[in-house]
């Protein structure tokens, strides 16, 4: 009769400590589903920011070639405005935890940015796919 009563309670003690330990998990698993971390696709628009930089420095210095050499300002003009859409996008949505959210409007802006250098590059789509493998090593590298 008291090796039954001592295995009840061992059977009791060790479920409860399984429900603790099930029960501490799950609450951290909430926590982290609750708060995701965003901070990859911030991260992300620094590395599309230092693309834009890279055509910038490479028009300026004749790396690159344009379609009309007297467009060059403007397509200056253009990625500089990209790089202020870049810096509202990272401010708006940094509070943002919806990565479909984020994604949308990084696939948008990429959209706009491959149609520029389309645009006013020649050379373009190598250009693009150029950009294309490096970003996505860059976000693949953030996960």
């Amino acid at each position: 009769m008291f090796n039954l009563e001592l295995m009840i309670i061992a059977v009791l003690v060790v479920g409860f400590i399984i429900y603790k330990q099930i029960d501490k998990i799950t609450q951290k698993l909430d926590k982290e589903e609750a708060n995701p971390d965003m901070s990859r696709y911030v991260k992300f628009c620094d590395k599309i920011d230092n693309e834009i930089d890279k055509l910038n420095t490479d028009i300026k210095f004749s790396n690159i070639v344009l379609k009309d050499n007297e467009k060059k300002d403007d397509f200056i003009e253009k990625l500089s405005l990209l790089r202020k859409e870049l810096v509202f996008i990272q401010n708006m949505h940094s509070s943002n935890k919806n990565a479909l959210t984020w994604e949308k409007k990084i696939f948008s802006f990429l959209t706009k940015f491959e149609d520029i250098v389309n645009e006013y590059l020649q050379d373009n789509e190598k250009i693009n796919d150029e950009i294309r493998e490096r970003l996505e090593k860059e976000f693949n590298s953030l996960n």
